[in-house]
């Protein structure tokens, strides 16, 4: 028999995974898996949808249709979708991806109708939001990455109030007013530019009163050594080669979880997928710790209005880290990636960096579901999720991480399913009815 491709793998992975959400739906082990797969499918598909109505802001270049990753054609994604829903045990009719996740959204609230939804308290963490103020400027501050503030409203962990950098100077950031200073993702040079020295003052004044830093991709470089020096024990790696790419499957490997989740997660959650635009490669000394590490390796180094490309040398990107804690008198967290754009797992990382960074606790409904749910939800976000970059901008990974993730994946499905029929053919006969043996078996035995 001929061996697959690559890609032809991984889509075959995805929708054998998807097909699988019925048995999981209908037979996770114990109530709380059960109520936990459909909680992380409705949150994912709202934001899918809602991605579709926001406005994009005013930029030279227009928004770009659709794309889907590994040269999937769109009868394809939409054949996944219609096997989700199939899972579901709901009908799929649908002939685009849009009525696809609407379709998708309605049967899991179905699903869920019988459950209670609980408003949750606010958590009351005061983030100071700093945007690059060349990238938002025409548009309100809360529109610039706003999947930012989206993860964190997921759970409704803070309360977000936007600064200039001119507010900065002025001296509104104060450990009074707020707990942690967040600056997502833009362009590192702007917000360099726009605080001075003045500003970058101010920001160290914060951080070393006792305040929290969260960086994101360009944060991440503005708290590094020789930027702004929120935390000198964390530096760049191979700066000269900062365009190494974008891609939605930037894949990370967690070193320190049970620091920010203070309970120790499945073996599944020790590896998450999120968005990377060209986020620094992070290097730390002394008392800094890495927390995740690269899988992926981006080698491509493309500049378009060069109108050339050039190729990167390999296994630079996964020796260093992607996400480095470290405290210079208030916790600091640098986050290379965009977590906020990646799965459910990577929102959640998130939100544990802010809470980490803001020195509070962790709640125990937002800790990272059992292995027997993560899988499938996992593979239900990638045949449903909204493309951000065209093929002709995604970077290649040279590791494969991604393919890779997916077989660790389906190991521990079949470890799981192994355990789980051998809890039912260790019970006495008179209990296990022949059925459920052979139903136990069967599904251990799927490849």
């Amino acid at each position: 028999m001929p061996r697959l491709g690559r890609r032809d793998a991984l889509r075959n992975d995805v929708l054998k995974g998807a097909a699988r959400l019925r048995s999981t739906v209908e037979a996770a082990r114990g109530e709380q898996s059960r109520e936990t797969l459909l909680k992380e499918l409705e949150a994912m598909l709202r934001r899918e949808i809602a991605a579709e109505k926001k406005t994009p802001i005013p930029c030279r270049r227009k928004r770009k249709r659709e794309v889907l990753r590994f040269s999937w054609a769109p009868c394809e994604k939409l054949r996944g979708m219609r096997e989700v829903a199939e899972a579901l045990g709901c009908g799929a009719k649908w002939t685009s991806l849009d009525d696809g996740r609407r379709g998708l959204l309605k049967a899991v609230r179905k699903l869920r109708a019988s459950s209670e939804t609980v408003e949750r308290p606010p958590e009351g963490i005061r983030i100071a939001y700093l945007p690059d103020p060349v990238k938002s400027q025409g548009a309100p501050p809360e529109r610039y990455a706003a999947a930012v503030l989206e993860s964190l409203g997921e759970r409704n962990v803070a309360e977000v109030r936007a600064l200039s950098p001119d507010d900065v100077i002025r001296g509104k950031l104060t450990t009074d007013k707020f707990d942690v200073l967040l600056i997502p993702g833009g362009f590192a040079q702007n917000t360099l530019d726009a605080l001075g020295q003045k500003g970058g003052e101010r920001v160290r004044a914060f951080v070393r009163s006792g305040g929290g830093y969260v960086g994101i991709c360009a944060g991440a470089y503005l708290g590094c050594k020789n930027w702004l020096d929120v935390l000198p024990e964390a530096s760049v790696v191979d700066f000269e080669h900062w365009c190494r790419g974008r891609s939605d499957d930037c894949v990370l490997k967690l070193r320190e979880p049970f620091e920010l989740y203070k309970a120790r997660p499945g073996e599944g959650s020790m590896s998450v997928v999120s968005r990377y635009a060209n986020g620094p490669l992070l290097r730390a000394t002394g008392s800094a710790r890495v927390a995740a590490t690269f899988a992926s390796d981006f080698t491509r180094n493309v500049r378009k209005k060069r109108g050339d490309a050039e190729e990167l040398p390999r296994g630079v990107m996964p020796r260093h880290a992607s996400i480095v804690l470290g405290e210079s008198g208030g916790r600091v967290v640098l986050i290379s990636p965009h977590l906020e754009d990646g799965e459910p797992a990577a929102r959640r990382l998130l939100r544990a960096c802010v809470r980490w960074a803001a020195k509070a606790s962790m709640p125990k409904d937002d800790v990272p579901p059992p292995d027997d749910v993560y899988g499938p939800i996992r593979r239900a976000w990638l045949a449903c999720r909204k493309s951000r970059y065209t093929l002709a901008d995604i970077a290649e990974d040279r590791s494969n991480a991604l393919a890779a993730l997916y077989r660790e994946d389906e190991t521990r499905r079949r470890r799981a399913e192994m355990t789980a029929a051998r809890q039912v053919l260790s019970r006495p006969s008179s209990r296990a009815s022949s059925h459920r043996i052979k139903g136990a078996i069967r599904r251990a035995a799927l490849v």
